[in-house]
């Protein structure tokens, strides 16, 4: 028991010594990616993020990562089927791993076992490759940023055999789950936190977002009440600066991700410009008082985004050049004006709200592979670049520094 009892302690105070905060000191209108790349070439892809010139370098997943199984696979019974993850526990060896994986994972939400998970050595292998390259550059990077899926996405995706049910919809497997993302998200982000002390010289230089992009389908079926309990559970957990990634429509729920503990509210500004502009004032104010922001997704994430979903058919000629289709850093740059004057009608400082706030695409970049993914990779490149580009002049028009 003494035995326990001490090496939980000193956990503690080895991740202590890394002085992780979650209080968003000035992230000065950074910009930074999302996830997903269209090609799986490591080296090509952290070299392009670098290339670009961004402020803060991601971890990019590769055109073959699984964002649902990432991470999550971990779990015994976790497999792909076809299109489909299942949660298989008709085998009752399986059944039984599971029991007691999830026993031990309900023993560390109540604090009777130390936090975190096992995850193997290889799961996140870009970060060495991003340090080697960060090294012989000799570069000096402001932050780094992670993610990974949260439990609201996992349990809509997830269907449990032999009962056919999504996860979502059998409530302790649903609390069982919802208690694994938050040790994975705690142990995810200390390790971001030990990698920015690295690189930068400080763990408060590291951003972890949770990635929900299924957040509408799962609010509307779960309700308000068990969606905060979940989503406060995990964002509670992460030890760095935290955010949540939403990938659709936030209007109807800004209200509520207003409230949630997070340092970032990141979502689709490119179709959803008017977002600020339909927040309720009390809280939109108490929100940037508390020194949070916004991750504005601004930046074409999809080949239909840049030549217009009304010009879909062009995408079919593979002699196309979809650089030809990528905005101007003028066009970007009157974009983020167009938020900033909403930011102004709700009376809220434009400079504090720059300094809380990022720049970002609208989503992840896996679907450039037109006319292949290694040119679409460097449509992904221009885009970055010109994203870091347009966020310097608003720096400099708002003195933002």
């Amino acid at each position: 028991m003494f035995r326990f009892i001490f090496s939980w302690f000193s956990l503690v105070l080895a991740q202590s010594n890394f002085e992780f905060n979650r209080d968003v000191d000035s992230t000065n209108f950074f910009t930074t990616g999302v996830g997903s790349h269209p090609i799986n070439d490591e080296e090509i892809i952290m070299r392009d993020i670098l290339d670009s010139g961004i402020t803060v370098p991601y971890y990019a997943q590769r055109r073959v990562d699984d964002m649902i199984l990432k991470c999550y696979n971990v779990i015994p019974g976790i497999r792909k089927e076809k299109d489909s993850v299942i949660l298989d526990l008709t085998d009752p060896t399986v059944e039984r791993e599971f029991q007691r994986f999830v026993d031990e994972v309900d023993l560390k939400a109540r604090l009777l076992l130390p936090p975190g998970v096992s995850l193997p050595t290889h799961t996140y292998p870009m970060f060495k490759v991003l340090r080697r390259l960060i090294e012989e550059r000799n570069l000096k990077i402001k932050a780094v940023k992670g993610e990974v899926t949260g439990p609201l996405s996992e349990a809509y995706s997830i269907i449990v055999h032999p009962i056919g049910k999504r996860l979502l919809h059998v409530e302790y497997f649903f609390n069982s789950l919802v208690n694994f993302a938050a040790e994975l998200c705690n142990t995810l982000a200390s390790k971001l936190g030990r990698f920015a002390h690295v690189v930068t010289g400080s763990s408060e230089n590291a951003i972890f977002f949770v990635d929900e992009p299924l957040f509408p389908l799962v609010f509307d079926e779960l309700g308000l009440e068990k969606t905060r309990d979940a989503l406060e559970k995990v964002i509670k957990k992460i030890p760095v600066k935290s955010g949540i990634h939403l990938c659709s429509d936030p209007v109807s729920s800004l209200d509520f991700l207003l409230k949630l503990p997070v340092n970032y509210i990141n979502f689709d500004c490119r179709n959803y410009k008017e977002t600020i502009r339909l927040a309720d004032i009390s809280l939109l104010r108490e929100f940037i008082e508390h020194g949070n922001g916004f991750a504005l997704g601004l930046i074409p994430n999809t080949p239909e985004e840049l030549v217009g979903r009304e010009n879909g058919e062009i995408l079919s000629d593979r002699d196309l050049d979809l650089i030809q289709y990528v905005p101007s850093v003028s066009n970007i740059v009157d974009d983020i004006e167009y938020v900033l004057e909403q930011v102004k009608e709700k009376e809220i400082d434009v400079q504090q709200f720059l300094k809380q706030s990022l720049l970002t695409p609208q989503c992840g970049f896996k679907s450039f592979t037109i006319p292949t993914p290694e040119e679409g990779e460097r449509v992904v490149k221009e885009l970055l670049t010109i994203q870091e580009k347009a966020a310097t002049i608003i720096r400099n028009r708002y003195k933002v520094h």
